[in-house]
């Protein structure tokens, strides 16, 4: 099932709306759970003690690719950390999941590699 969602564009301060696949996104959940396990504070981290912040770096190309396995479209030149960020806080809202955002991105890379890609339209490629 296709759902829109509200994205929030950091850099112009924009709401853009976009379109998820709600099985992927689901699934992409059960993904992260099964790859980290709940720190003691009730936290998925990707190390217990992670030094370093995700905007430090790029997102690799297989992390991008698992965004492009859950969202049917993403605009050029979005930032890809705001996308990171709504998984983020949809987990939180749906699942009542507090999740690192290094976590995500770790997940989104192994992710990606499970499920086909999306055309604009949702369906799969």
């Amino acid at each position: 099932m296709l759902t829109e969602v509200r994205v929030l564009n950091s850099e112009n301060n924009t709401h853009y709306y976009m379109t998820v696949r709600e099985d992927r996104l689901y699934q992409f959940y059960e993904f992260l759970r099964r790859a980290f396990p709940l720190s003691s504070d009730g936290v998925i981290r990707s190390t217990p003690h992670s030094t370093v912040s995700p905007s430090d770096y790029f997102l690799p190309a297989p992390a991008v690719t698992g965004l492009s396995t859950i969202f049917a479209y993403i605009p050029q030149r979005f930032p890809i950390q705001d996308l990171i960020t709504w998984l983020r806080q949809d987990a939180g809202q749906k699942y009542e999941l507090a999740i690192d955002m290094e976590a995500i991105e770790i997940a989104l890379a192994g992710f990606g590699q499970t499920v086909p890609l999306l055309r604009g339209d949702g369906c799969e490629i």
